[in-house]
């Protein structure tokens, strides 16, 4: 799963030529292919959390919802916890499991009120967690032979990054750091990071192009 920076980059400078719009410097691509990846893994999570209201009403998934799925499959981890710290890489916890048992979380305000009573306290049948920045506290607290594990999405890794040099009109990358999203994501970088040069370079034509294509892929998508 990883989309060519040096493709991206290519069609990009394409169409800024196409339309007579000058050169895009690589610095200023970088920053435009950070922002643009930030902002469509960002976009995830939004059409997730929709896909988990629209289930909660119909008890369905939708296909737009299983795209996204197949998009995060990339990111998608799990792994045991032996102390209350998160993994550093994690972006998103979705689920924890106490011996198997799945663990709801509650805030520290709940946990208060559970905790007063043994009728509401955590069980091994019924366990619970809060969570306070990177670590987690888990209800009952976990013994020595208990399993811990847990479900989450991992943060982007590295930021993309193009590097090299034009050789008689030819981009020749050396070191470049590819995108980390899903393979069909290309075309939507390229009209993000279009519409980000356009904004840079007041070129309102090239925005205006940048918007159109990505109105096609999202209608694509549909």
């Amino acid at each position: 799963m990883a989309v060519s920076i040096n493709r991206v980059y290519e069609t990009v400078l394409s169409v800024l030529n196409k339309e007579q719009r000058g050169y895009l410097p690589p610095e200023d691509f970088n920053r435009f292919a950070v922002q643009s990846q930030k902002e469509i893994f960002e976009n995830y999570f939004y059409e997730l959390g929709k896909a988990v209201m629209n289930y909660g009403r119909n008890k369905s998934i939708n296909n737009a919802s299983l795209h996204v799925l197949e998009k995060l499959s990339g990111f998608a981890a799990n792994t045991e916890i032996t102390t209350s710290s998160l993994p550093t890489n994690l972006y998103r916890l979705e689920s924890v499991l106490f011996n198997g048992v799945p663990a709801f979380e509650k805030t520290t305000a709940e946990s208060g009120y559970l905790e007063r009573s043994t009728l509401t306290q955590g069980t091994a049948d019924s366990p619970y967690f809060t969570r306070t920045g990177s670590e987690i506290s888990l209800h009952p607290a976990k013994g020595a032979t208990d399993v811990i594990k847990i479900q989450y999405y991992k943060k982007i890794s590295a930021n993309p990054s193009w590097a090299g040099t034009t050789i008689n009109g030819t981009l020749v990358e050396s070191s470049s750091v590819d995108f980390e999203l899903h393979d069909s994501e290309e075309s939507e970088l390229v009209g993000k990071i279009l519409t980000l040069a356009g904004v840079s370079i007041r070129a309102g034509e090239v925005t205006q192009i940048a918007m159109a294509k990505n109105q096609q892929i999202k209608q694509s998508e549909q």
